[in-house]
This record gives structure tokens, C-alpha cells and sequence, in this order.
């Protein structure tokens, strides 16, 4: 008796309004959450960083003169570990895998050339926090 008067049927429909909100409410912050955390564990903002951050650095060590040498600090996650490359005309990121670095997925930034500076290559695994950049003898490596 009470579900076939005006008032009653209006308090229904009030009633799956207000539900079917809450329930897309709940399912949008659901999915943010679950976007924000898949963004925490992801690794490509910091192998961008890192890769622009080391080749611009080496980029500005090609107009240095003399003996140089830098220490320079990794700050990432225990659970993100790297391994930093350099190659004659580029610097890139990859995780850390069992597989071979040419079969990983690669993060780089490309560098100057300077005909007078050779780029030897290097490889580092970032399990220490930080490692050296040196320029000597007209030479840039990682070590």
C-alpha cells in the first residue's frame, strides 16, 4: 500500500539516486587509487631523470679543460634498482633484469659530440647510491 502513493515512489527513486552515486563514487576512487599505486611502481620517471640529468652532465664536461672529477648521487627506491650505460653518443637506463641489456627495455637521452672528447663506455649498476663521472685525458667515463 505504501509503495503505490506519490510520495512513497519519490522516496524510491531518491533513494536509487543517492545509491547509484555513492556506488560511482566508490568506483572512481577506487580506480584512482589503483592508478596512483601502479604509478609509485613504475620506474620510467626516474630513468627519465636520471638519463637527461647524465647527459647533460656529460654534455657540459665536453667543454671542460683538465682533470675533472664528480661524484654524483642516485636517489631511487630500494625496490627500483638501475643499471646506468654509456655509450659514445648516448646515455640510457634500463631496470635491472636477468635478461641482456640489449633485450631491455631502454630509457636514453642522446649526447654532443665533440671531435676533440672521446666517451668511453661504461656501465653501472646502481646498487650503491652513487658512483664517479671523471674526465681525463680527453676522455669521459663512469666508474
Amino acid at each position: 500500500m505504501y509503495l503505490f502513493n506519490k510520495k512513497a515512489k519519490t522516496m524510491l527513486a531518491n533513494l536509487f539516486y543517492v545509491m547509484f552515486g555513492l556506488i560511482l563514487a566508490a568506483f572512481f576512487v577506487i580506480a584512482v587509487f589503483l592508478r596512483v599505486e601502479s604509478a609509485l611502481g613504475d620506474s620510467t620517471f626516474h630513468k627519465r631523470f636520471y638519463a637527461r640529468d647524465l647527459a647533460l652532465l656529460v654534455d657540459s664536461m665536453h667543454a671542460s679543460n683538465g682533470y675533472f672529477v664528480m661524484e654524483y648521487d642516485v636517489n631511487t627506491p630500494d625496490n627500483m634498482p638501475l643499471d646506468i650505460n654509456l655509450e659514445p653518443d648516448h646515455v640510457f637506463l634500463t631496470d635491472r633484469d636477468d635478461k641482456p641489456v640489449e633485450s631491455r627495455a631502454k630509457t636514453l637521452f642522446r649526447i654532443g659530440f665533440n671531435e676533440y672528447v672521446s666517451v668511453n663506455k661504461s656501465n653501472i649498476t646502481v646498487t650503491p647510491s652513487s658512483f664517479k663521472i671523471i674526465f681525463e685525458n680527453n676522455s669521459i667515463r663512469f666508474d
